[in-house]
C-alpha cells in the first residue's frame, strides 16, 4: 500500500468515527438504537465495497471487511444494550431517602384540583 492508500483509508476510518460519535445520542437511546446501528452498518460496509473495488482487490478481503463491520455492530450494540442505561425522560425531582410524598408545606386553596400521587395517599 502506497501513502495515498493509507491515507484514504485513514480518511475513511475518521468519517466512521466522527458518525459515531455524532449519532451517540441515537445509539444510547434504546428506542433508536437499532435503526442508528443498521444504518451506519449500511453505510460503512458501503464505502468499504466501493472503496475496496475501486482498488480491484480480491472478492474474500471485500467480504471479510463487511462482515467485520457488522460483527462490530453487532458487538457495538451488545455492549450498549449491556453496559448503557439511559437516564429517564423525567423532568419531577427526584425526592430524597424517607421522604414521603405529601404535601408538605404546600398549601393549595380550597376547591383546587388535587393530585394524590404515591403509595401514602
Amino acid at each position: 500500500m502506497d501513502r495515498r492508500e493509507l491515507f484514504r483509508g485513514m480518511v475513511l476510518a475518521a468519517i466512521c468515527l466522527g458518525v459515531l460519535a455524532y449519532d451517540w445520542a441515537y445509539l444510547a437511546w434504546p428506542m433508536h438504537r437499532v435503526m442508528a446501528l443498521l444504518i451506519m452498518t449500511a453505510v460503512f460496509s458501503f464505502a468499504w465495497f466501493y472503496e475496496m473495488t475501486m482498488r480491484d482487490a480480491p472478492m474474500e478481503r471485500v467480504l471479510a471487511g463487511v462482515l467485520a463491520i457488522m460483527g462490530g455492530a453487532l458487538l457495538l450494540w451488545g455492549a450498549l444494550t449491556l453496559f448503557v442505561r439511559p437516564l429517564p425522560n423525567d423532568a419531577a425531582p427526584l425526592l430524597p431517602a424517607g421522604e414521603t410524598l405529601d404535601a408538605q408545606g404546600c398549601h393549595a386553596p380550597p376547591m383546587t384540583l388535587m393530585a394524590a400521587v404515591g403509595p401514602d395517599r
